[in-house]
């Protein structure tokens, strides 16, 4: 483990650019700073993004196939043909069928849906459904989020009798569906276009056709979006798209419809099953935290078909049960959530972290509609990347996420022998592999991972700009509220405060959170740490530290205050500097065995290895099985020299190290006999060949 670096954003934005913005804004000093930094400099540009304008709703004809697209549906209208809109199972997914079914539905169309079963069907088109829909009479399938790498399924479904129209945000393959009428993805031509999610394409579709229905582009963009901005957003905000430009008016558009109470009914309703999680305005927050999950849920746990029933509801009390459901199965979600990251956390068999860059594991007993959201947990805790693999008979299917400067992709890319297929993005993947090919593939991606220059998985965090004590106030928490909502390329802003010394530390709800008292240039003021247990912290009164938070406004009682949330800490001083000059690239090295170990030179000597059993011996005598690095290190000690030294010990069996944290500052040891011959344990041995060997 090494001490967090903390970094900010270089502000190259001259003192006189800053100034300017702030006085023609009428905004503050600490604002315009942050603005310039998001490249809006100047006052127009503030006002485009702060307010934006029906501009920002692009013409939909301008995507790739739409003029054909929109004349096929519109026809199909006209003639009173069978329309079957085939979508998927997320949020995205289904806020896209819902989307474009409440619009073609209230034009008069003939119009059904359907959306594939996860846990049977998977991703995507497939014939069986074909199959049905062709039985049913169907004439014309318009795909929503999925579809434009569908090309064997659309050739079939054509030799069924039915055209298809496809609209999808997905990457293109080399190959397309030929056979399509149309194949509107914005990704066809990358550069020209918004960042749409599924449901945005949709959006759009929706608009073209209203657009040759008026016979009225412009007032049919404003009314589609009027009309259903509300289920565009969930889809939007759930799917991770980039909120700037056209993605985030219609977010804005769609948050304002749904705080003034005049969105669809069964939103209401979810809002109001979900109610103990939210708290004031509805924003991407309620969005991304509270409804999206209940809707992915449905397609996750049991059939997405009851998050498109609830969209699609009109009846208060119907609304109401069906939302009761969503919020059912999310607990569901959570609990098998929960069984799962317990597992791979607290159970320290499973796991190899010290060799390990790359944790690989996989189960029978893993519900693959959720390990997704583990392996993102799992991340967040050990700030290593994730491949988590369900087995299902000798097929292993799994979820991969990462960590910013490790492509999951190219690395397993780089494993591909061993791998049936993958899929995704440099921080997020999908992956399939025969089950017998699972420690090869392990074993391959951790030799990657090692092989890179700099191999460190411990996350750098960064901060968009410092802020000091003084520019902490009210009206500054309540200017970053201008720039919601917030999500992908337009995050919340984290700042970065630097030489807090800690006056206080108080655990709250039985430790499961922490309350930190900090002081810096004379300001004292009060942060919280969510979800971080105050001894595992090892943050004690007298360090010093460098903070990275973001800023909100608590109201309570009709007074406003801010509210400062701690994202991570990094130690300053002389436990600072140790923590910051140690490193565990030496030490994975060395566990792992697939690089020289160069820099070990001084062989192990047994008076050091009784130095630090005295102190372990000590420090655990007062009290609990928790220590922290600070506790152990007495001299000149590294980190490897720690880590290799307790190894020793518990090969001896004179010690058992069941959990170190992510913050390289908290052991939980156990002392379990008084004497052993810690000179013939594999760790001592090698360490001893290795140093001889480097020393010749």
């Amino acid at each position: 483990m090494i001490n967090k670096a903390f970094r900010s954003k270089e502000e190259t934005t001259p003192r006189s650019k800053v100034q300017e913005l702030s006085k023609n804004a009428g905004i503050s000093t600490a604002f315009a700073r942050l603005l310039c930094l998001r490249g809006i400099d100047d006052h127009i540009k503030y006002k485009e993004f702060i307010q934006g304008t029906e501009r920002s709703f692009c013409d939909p004809f301008l995507l790739p196939d739409m003029e054909k697209a929109a004349r096929r549906v519109y026809d199909a209208v006209l003639k009173s043909e069978n329309i079957l809109i085939y979508g998927d199972y997320d949020a995205d997914g289904v806020t896209s069928v819902a989307l474009l079914y409440l619009y073609l539905k209230n034009i008069g169309a003939k119009v059904s849906s359907y959306i594939p079963s996860r846990l049977t069907e998977g991703y995507g088109m497939n014939r069986g459904a074909l199959d049905e829909a062709a039985k049913n009479g169907a004439s014309l399938i318009i795909t929503v989020d999925t579809g434009i790498t569908a090309v064997e399924e659309i050739e079939y479904a054509s030799s069924l009798g039915m055209d298809v129209v496809v609209t999808d945000h997905h990457e293109c393959q080399e190959e397309l569906p030929r056979s399509a009428v149309a194949l509107v993805d914005p990704k066809r031509e990358p550069d020209d276009f918004c960042e749409y999610a599924g449901v945005g394409v949709a959006l759009k579709l929706a608009s073209a056709v209203e657009g040759l229905r008026l016979g009225n582009r412009d007032l049919a963009c404003v009314k589609i979006l009027d009309e259903y901005c509300d289920v565009a957003a969930i889809g939007t905000v759930a799917d991770i798209m980039s909120l700037t430009g056209e993605n985030r008016f219609i977010v804005r558009r769609g948050l304002e419809k749904i705080n003034s109470g005049k969105c669809r009914k069964g939103i209401l309703a979810l809002l109001e099953a979900s109610q103990k999680k939210i708290k004031g305005v509805v924003n991407s927050k309620t969005i991304g935290y509270a409804i999206a999950p209940r809707i992915n849920a449905a397609g996750r746990m049991g059939s997405a078909e009851t998050a498109l029933k609830l969209l699609l509801c009109d009846d208060p009390y119907d609304c109401e049960s069906l939302a009761g459901e969503l919020c059912e199965l999310n607990q569901q979600r959570q609990n098998e959530e929960m069984r799962i990251t317990e597992q791979i956390i607290h159970s320290g068999d499973l796991l190899n972290l010290d060799s390990d860059r790359v944790i690989v594991l996989g189960s029978e007993g893993w519900h693959h509609g959720v390990i997704g959201i583990v392996c993102s947990k799992v991340v967040e805790y050990y700030k290593k990347p994730v491949i988590l693999l369900s087995y299902e008979d000798d097929i292993a299917k799994g979820s991969c996420r990462s960590v910013d400067g490790f492509n999951i992709v190219k690395a397993i890319e780089a494993c591909s022998e061993h791998v049936v297929r993958f899929g995704g993005h440099d921080l997020a993947a999908g992956v399939t592999l025969k089950r017998d090919k699972v420690e090869d593939f392990k074993r391959a991606i951790n030799e990657y991972a090692l092989s890179l220059p700099e191999c460190e998985t411990n996350v750098i965090q960064g901060a968009e700009m410092k802020l000091s004590p003084s520019d902490m106030t009210l009206p500054f928490a309540l200017e970053l509220k201008g720039l919601e909502p917030f999500g992908k390329d337009n995050p919340e802003p984290v700042f970065l405060l630097e030489g807090c010394e800690v006056m206080g530390v108080v655990g709250l709800s039985q430790g499961k959170h922490t309350k930190v008292v900090l002081r810096s240039e004379g300001i004292s003021f009060e942060g919280l740490m969510f979800s971080k247990n105050p001894e595992r912290l090892g943050i004690k009164p007298g360090d010093r530290l460098s903070v990275i938070f973001t800023l909100d406004v608590n109201e309570y009682m009709n007074k406003r205050s801010i509210s400062v949330n701690i994202k991570d800490v990094c130690f300053e001083g002389e436990y600072g500097r140790w923590l910051a000059h140690s490193s565990d690239v030496e030490y994975s090295s060395f566990k792992s065995g697939t690089k020289k170990c160069d820099f070990l030179s001084v062989s192990p000597k047994r008076e050091d290895f009784i130095r630090l059993y005295a102190v372990m011996k000590q420090t655990l005598a007062q009290g609990g099985g928790n220590v922290s690095y600070r506790q152990l290190v007495q001299g000149g000690e590294t980190y490897f020299d720690v880590r290799t030294r307790l190894d020793v010990f518990c090969e001896a069996g004179l010690l058992t190290s069941e959990l170190s944290d992510d913050y390289g500052a908290f052991l939980k040891l156990k002392i379990t006999k008084e004497k052993a011959d810690i000179e013939s344990t594999p760790t001592f041995i090698r360490l001893k060949e290795i140093s001889k060997k480097n020393g010749e």
